[in-house]
């Protein structure tokens, strides 16, 4: 399932969340990418490198993924938009015909049987 915002998880190696933070560490987000065509995002890391506090290392994680397009509009297209409208009318048509409405899978089987047979009738 596509997220609509990413601003991942900063943390530390070998430190948990509720630990203090400690400046001279380096710092590192991961975060979800989702790939066009493929159902499940894939986990990355970045290194932060030292960031004195939670805040700076969450703002720099924040930059990061600004910078590489993570949470962009084209991004999501992509990432999105890897079924063609076609094969989304068959699996609709397909859900519809079982279900307690199969009139409306057939009056839109006729609607686009006939879009497609009279475009000049279109115009």
């Amino acid at each position: 399932m596509r997220r609509t915002y990413q601003q991942g998880s900063v943390y530390q190696k070998g430190r948990r969340k509720s630990d203090p933070w400690l400046a001279e560490v380096p710092a590192y987000v991961q975060f979800c990418l989702d790939i066009p065509g493929h159902q499940h995002p894939k986990r990355k890391r970045l290194a932060l490198g030292i960031c004195r506090s939670r805040t700076i290392a969450e703002r720099t994680a924040a930059e990061r993924l600004e910078v590489l397009g993570v949470n962009s509009t084209q991004h999501f297209i992509e990432a999105t938009s890897s079924i063609t409208f076609k094969k989304q009318r068959e699996a609709w048509l397909g859900r519809c015909s079982g279900s307690l409405f199969p009139h409306c899978a057939q009056t839109v089987r006729f609607e686009w049987q006939s879009y497609h047979r009279e475009p000049e009738r279109r115009n």
